[in-house]
């Protein structure tokens, strides 16, 4: 049987959420008008802060007014491949290194599981030698461009727990 170890990325692997800083790098790197609509993206924080939204609705909200309603592949990945780059080389925590490698040492295999969005998370996790991720993912269009919408739920909570449970599922000697 394998063994496992698994890791959440914000707060756990950084030392800062990823999220926001995502849309901010996006933003200035793709689409520095969307900048403007911060104040937009503060609302909904707050609408959410209040119950009024929930997370899925928000992280949707922010995506759609950082990144606009659909963002080609290629432009997305050079984003998430800069911002990997970046907090890769500021936000880890130093111990989550360790950990990871120590991990691997011990012949287990790492997960992260989190609800960030699989398009910079993987990147992240590749700079960290980790194959293993689940994450939140995002609808595509005909054509393949990401949508703003999360396909599903966003994986936080019950839901990153039935990914965890399901992904276990496919592990060869857990079938």
């Amino acid at each position: 049987m394998d063994r496992i170890a698994i890791y959440d990325l914000d707060r756990t692997l950084t030392r800062l959420p990823t999220w926001s800083r995502f849309l901010l790098h996006a933003a200035f790197r793709h689409a520095p008008p969307r900048l403007a609509l911060l104040p937009l993206v503060g609302f909904a924080a707050l609408l959410n802060a209040l119950g009024l939204i929930d997370r899925k609705a928000l992280k949707q909200t922010m995506h759609r007014l950082m990144l606009g309603p659909v963002i080609a592949p290629a432009a997305l990945s050079r984003v998430s491949e800069s911002f990997a780059d970046r907090e890769v080389a500021r936000n880890i925590r130093a111990d989550a290194r360790a950990s990871i490698a120590a991990d691997r040492a011990a012949g287990r295999r790492v997960l992260i599981a989190t609800a960030a969005h699989r398009f910079y998370v993987t990147a992240i996790a590749r700079r960290l030698g980790v194959a293993n991720v689940i994450a939140t993912d995002s609808e595509t269009d005909a054509s393949g461009r990401i949508l703003h919408r999360i396909t599903g739920e966003n994986c936080y909570g019950e839901a990153k727990a039935a990914a965890i449970a399901r992904w276990l599922a496919t592990l060869p000697d857990r079938a």
